[in-house]
């Protein structure tokens, strides 16, 4: 019970920081997001207990999230990779958590985003965003493999694909051109599907 008290009061914290950022209350959002991060740090010592959400991984993400509102590009991408290397050991102990590999793919784009996406303020480190783009990539083929109604998986699919088509237009034109052609396929026959899907109709 006590464990679970703590748990609570760590998620209230995320949660209030969380609030205080939408109303544009950075710097107290992130005094938020510290005092759930110590809680978590504090009884997550096994974050596998529960690989479908540690909260330090996503409390690490919150963070990164809060920083980049300040413009501290080099200070989010720090806590993301933080929260990235928690996934990643969380994904090697359960390989087949969907939830975690969606939080996994979710902060790769994040970090790409601030590497090299020339659509976001970024780093200027292209060949790095690619990197963490084509890891967010792999995740999704899978996915989308794996349950080939899955509209959300291939709606996935097809957002990395264009990201992985961005970063790659200056450095190898033709595989961006590739790149971004996969992408349109895939949302074209997501229009298909499901032709009042909102998420879909934004991908076009």
């Amino acid at each position: 019970l006590r464990r679970e008290g703590h748990l609570l009061r760590a998620d209230g914290f995320n949660r209030t920081g969380e609030a205080l950022l939408r109303k544009g209350e950075v710097a107290k959002a992130l005094e938020s997001y510290q005092k759930a991060l110590q809680l978590f740090a504090r009884w997550e010592s096994d974050p596998s207990s529960d690989p479908s959400g540690s909260g330090l991984a996503e409390t690490h993400r919150r963070i990164g999230h809060g920083l980049l509102q300040t413009g501290d590009l080099n200070g989010a991408l720090d806590r993301l990779r933080q929260a990235i290397a928690i996934r990643e050991q969380l994904q090697e102990r359960s390989p087949r958590h969907q939830a975690n590999q969606q939080e996994l793919s979710n902060v790769y784009r994040m970090a790409g985003n601030i590497l090299g996406n020339p659509f976001y303020l970024n780093l200027g480190e292209t060949a790095s965003a690619l990197a963490y783009y084509q890891k967010a990539l792999a995740i999704h083929e899978e996915q989308a493999a794996a349950d080939l109604k899955d509209a959300r998986a291939k709606t996935d699919l097809s957002i990395s694909y264009g990201k992985v088509g961005t970063v790659l237009r200056d450095l190898e034109p033709r595989e961006s051109a590739i790149a971004f052609r996969k992408a349109l396929e895939i949302t074209e026959a997501l229009l298909k599907e499901t032709p009042r899907d909102a998420q879909v109709q934004d991908l076009h």
